[in-house]
């Protein structure tokens, strides 16, 4: 829990509230970010989390309106078109989530996320050759660029490949991907392959909570 010298430390929230979302416990997540807003309601970041927390919840529209607030805070922020995009694919609004993720890649085309993000969106958007032309960049650069597994494989689940996206997991956990510890599988990009017995297997070997396994 908070300590009580945090309880009105925003970033205390925040950090509690994004720790919390990465073990599955999405309506803590919630509760906390949610604070730590009130406590900064200027910071566009902790609106991205909450954000996010609230997508996870299954809340798509107060998601949109808080990852919305984000880019308002600071629309330079890659982070906040970041999180914008991840809401909005969520919100299966795959229009709105492509331009804010080609806003993303326009303030930083190396940002691994995003384009793994930015490939999802274009597979959902039925450009599947573009979306397989990044998945294929993603995999040439594993071993080099951190996270490129993980981004890759939810390129694949976009395309609907569940095999090639489970393996690519199975190969970030190899590897010590840093996106098991930073990123919350939460997210309903991870539904199709939630069920699978090799998901099951993969969040056990990179010791994350079985919570994860019944969205």
């Amino acid at each position: 829990d908070v300590c009580s010298s945090d309880l009105n430390s925003a970033q205390a929230h925040q950090w509690y509230g994004e720790l919390l979302l990465i073990d599955g416990r999405a309506q803590l997540a919630q509760t906390q970010l949610k604070r730590a807003t009130e406590l900064d309601p200027l910071s566009p970041i902790i609106f991205g989390s909450y954000g996010l927390a609230l997508a996870a919840a299954r809340q798509p529209d107060a998601a949109v309106v808080a990852a919305r607030r984000a880019v308002e805070l600071d629309s330079t922020l890659l982070v906040s078109r970041f999180m914008l995009g991840t809401v909005y694919l969520q919100a299966n609004r795959f229009a709105e989530a492509t331009r804010e993720l080609e806003n993303a890649a326009r303030l930083d085309a190396t940002s691994v996320p995003t384009i793994g993000l930015l490939g999802y969106a274009y597979a959902k958007s039925g450009k599947t050759a573009q979306a397989t032309e990044l998945a294929r960049g993603l995999e040439s650069s594993i071993g080099k660029k951190a996270g490129a597994a993980a981004a890759a494989a939810r390129v694949y689940l976009g395309l609907g490949d569940k095999g090639r996206a489970l393996t690519l997991l199975e190969r970030a956990a190899t590897i010590h991907d840093p996106f098991f510890s930073s990123e919350s599988m939460l997210e309903s990009f991870f539904d199709p392959v939630r069920a699978d017995p090799r998901f099951d297997a993969l969040v056990s070997r990179v010791g994350l909570s079985k919570r994860l396994l019944s969205r």
